[in-house]
């Protein structure tokens, strides 16, 4: 995750589904893959991510990342945004990595 540019990180960010307004944040202020993996909820809030849902989804995402790695398939533009592109990319996770993190290994439940 470290290893991230900002057009990898917005890359990243779209495919894992977020959308256009929130992706332009992360692009504007030049916010890559290692500052990313530092920001609290409170950090994403002061940039202008106004959901608290997003927030939360986007510092989690970033925990998990910077934890287990970034998917290959996620840092591949353009969006997995078509159904079949979505399908050919793998696992459940890959194609909406939020799933992982809504849903712990049967090894941790």
């Amino acid at each position: 995750m470290d290893a991230l540019s900002c057009a990898d990180l917005c890359t990243l960010l779209a495919n894992a589904h977020f959308g256009p307004p929130d992706v332009a944040l992360f692009r504007e202020q030049h916010i890559n893959g290692r500052q990313l993996s530092q920001c609290t909820e409170a950090d994403l809030a002061g940039m202008g991510m106004a959901l608290p849902l997003k927030r939360r989804d986007a510092a989690r995402l970033a925990e998990l990342w910077a934890r287990d790695g970034v998917p290959v398939e996620l840092l591949r533009a353009p969006p997995l945004a078509r159904p079949e592109r979505a399908a050919a990319a793998g696992s459940s996770a890959a194609r909406n990595p939020l799933e992982a993190i809504a849903s712990p290994p049967a090894s941790l439940v």
